[in-house]
């Protein structure tokens, strides 16, 4: 299956998947015993299951890679950078390229990447690159946000808050308009939320605090605010 054919998949069942992978490929690469059958054909299999492993992997920066450019257009500003985009995603890559092959739960993928996008922008712009903890929270909102039941509003919510890449109409409606879709958007999260109890906190690595959530238009306005505010 190639990236394109993983694109109706969720962030989360793309890391289970790989985590799934990766695990078949350790039996694999150890081996079988000297008398198995299944010995004579390993050798496709690793083939088959690395190549997998590689469509997976590329899915899931995919889901990632506007934020990167958020984090960098945003220390940019900021601080004159010391390298491109492009060697900065090279950065962010080189660092977390073995960890993620060993990857063993879904949770932990929004959090390596986190990590790696704080190394390398400690690398490519220094002592500024404290200012990217403002972008924790809606980093770790990541994969949620492909939970959301509504197609229409995971769509709207992708397009207007991580990846620029993916506008579409809305960039043609009135700023009056997209406020209003943008607030829908972040009362469905909120919603989505809600409907996690103490998940919410643990699948975002504690960048979501549940108590959080108890206050709904306090919650909203916190939400909108991770996503659509300055930082």
């Amino acid at each position: 299956m190639n990236v394109k054919g993983l694109e109706k998949q969720t962030t989360f069942a793309l890391a289970r998947e790989l985590v799934r992978v990766r695990q078949k490929l350790d039996v694999l690469v150890r081996g079988a015993p000297w008398w198995s059958p299944y010995r004579l054909w390993r050798k496709g299999w690793i083939d088959k299951e690395k190549i997998r492993s590689g469509d997976y992997t590329a899915a899931l920066v995919d889901r990632y890679r506007g934020l990167f450019v958020q984090i960098y257009n945003g220390l940019s500003v900021r601080g004159q950078p010391n390298r491109s985009f492009a060697d900065f995603f090279a950065t962010w890559w080189d660092h977390i390229e073995s960890p993620i092959m060993g990857v063993r739960s879904s949770d932990h993928v929004s959090p390596l990447f986190w990590e790696g996008a704080e190394f390398a922008a400690n690398v490519t712009f220094g002592s500024a690159s404290s200012s990217i903890a403002l972008l924790r929270p809606k980093f770790m909102l990541r994969p949620l946000i492909d939970e959301i039941r509504d197609s229409s509003t995971r769509d709207a919510l992708r397009s207007m808050a991580y990846d620029t890449r993916l506008s579409s109409a809305l960039s043609a409606l009135s700023a009056a308009d997209q406020f209003q879709i943008a607030m829908k958007c972040c009362e469905a999260l909120y919603r989505l939320l809600v409907s996690m109890g103490g998940q919410a906190t643990s699948r975002t690595e504690g960048a979501i605090d549940a108590s959080l959530l108890t206050d709904k238009t306090k919650a909203v306005a916190q939400i909108r605010h991770w996503l659509f505010g300055p930082w």
